[in-house]
C-alpha cells in the first residue's frame, strides 16, 4: 500500500537544475560558444561524471555550476532557487556552506596542513574551531586522507 506522506514517495526538488545553459566569450571580434543549451538534473547524492574531450566545456561547466562564472543565457537552479539572481556575497556564503570544489590542479594553502586547509572554510563561518577541526578529521578520514 503506497502511503502519500511516505518521504519515497514525495517528488523532491532537484539538487541542481540546469536548463539551456550556454556560456560564450569573446575573443576579440570572434565569439566563441562554449557550452550550447546544456539541460540536466542532478538529485542529492548522485554521483555523475563529466566527461569529453580537452576544450568541450567541462571546466566551464563546473565553473557555472559551482557559481565561480555565470552563464551567458540558461538557467542554473540550486534547490530550486536560482543562485544567479542574489548578491556576490549571498553567492560566496552559499559557496562556503553549500559547494565543495576538487581541483585539478590543487589550490591549498602551502603552509597548512590537510586537517587545517579543510577546517578553514568552517572558521570563515564562524564555527567553533574544535567543532571544525573535529568535522575536518571525519571529512578527512571519509575520503582516507586522515593520515596527511
Amino acid at each position: 500500500m503506497n502511503n502519500p506522506i511516505d518521504s519515497d514517495s514525495t517528488p523532491q526538488v532537484p539538487l541542481v537544475s540546469i536548463d539551456n545553459l550556454c556560456r560564450s566569450f569573446q575573443m576579440g571580434k570572434q565569439t566563441v560558444h562554449v557550452l550550447n543549451g546544456i539541460t540536466m538534473t542532478l538529485a542529492r547524492k548522485e554521483m555523475v561524471s563529466i566527461v569529453g574531450a580537452s576544450g568541450a566545456g567541462k571546466s566551464t561547466l563546473l565553473h557555472i555550476m559551482g557559481t565561480l562564472d555565470r552563464p551567458t543565457s540558461g538557467k542554473v537552479l540550486f534547490e530550486g532557487k536560482n543562485m544567479f539572481r542574489v548578491s556576490e556575497t549571498a553567492l560566496a556564503g552559499f559557496r562556503n556552506r553549500s559547494i565543495g570544489f576538487v581541483f585539478q590542479f590543487h589550490h591549498l594553502l602551502p603552509e597548512f596542513t590537510a586537517l587545517e586547509n579543510t577546517y578553514l572554510p568552517a572558521l570563515i563561518q564562524k564555527i567553533p574551531k574544535q567543532q571544525a577541526m573535529d568535522a575536518a578529521k571525519s571529512l578527512l578520514s571519509e575520503v582516507g586522507l586522515s593520515h596527511r
